[in-house]
């Protein structure tokens, strides 16, 4: 009967460890995702399909104009300054609204990690004090 007791303890004292190390994985998770949320231009999770930097408006713009093709076929289209604004625009639109959709979903999934972990954690603990004491009184 003591080795059922023993196992049984072992059991949730691993239980425990496993959702400790599941809740901190989440929190550190959870900071990322607000990190990305607060700043999605700078977000390290994000991968544009362009590889112009939409950090400024200056940058990006210098990116375009290093983009665009003089060939010696003629010359090329090249945007003017208000059109150049309005693609920084809409390419910095669309970069937060991925990124601060990714992270919100990241959040949402981390904190349902951590009360999981928690109520996990809570009730196995209980358990495992009440076993203890009463292989104690037993032993």
């Amino acid at each position: 009967m003591r080795t059922s007791w023993r196992f049984a303890e072992l059991y949730g004292y691993a239980l425990c460890l496993i959702t400790v190390v599941i809740m901190i994985i989440a929190v550190a998770g959870l900071i990322d995702a607000a990190m990305d949320y607060r700043d999605p231009l700078h977000s390290q999770q994000w991968r544009r399909s362009s590889d112009r930097s939409l950090a400024s408006f200056e940058t990006y713009k210098l990116d375009v104009l290093r983009s665009l093709d003089t060939g010696e076929g003629g010359a090329a289209w090249v945007p003017d300054e208000a059109e150049i604004q309005a693609m920084y625009e809409a390419e910095s639109d669309d970069a937060i609204a991925k990124v601060r959709s990714s992270a919100s979903q990241r959040i949402v999934i981390d904190v349902v990690l951590i009360l999981i972990s928690a109520a996990l954690f809570a009730v196995h603990w209980r358990w495992v004090r009440a076993l203890s004491g009463a292989g104690a009184e037993a032993g």
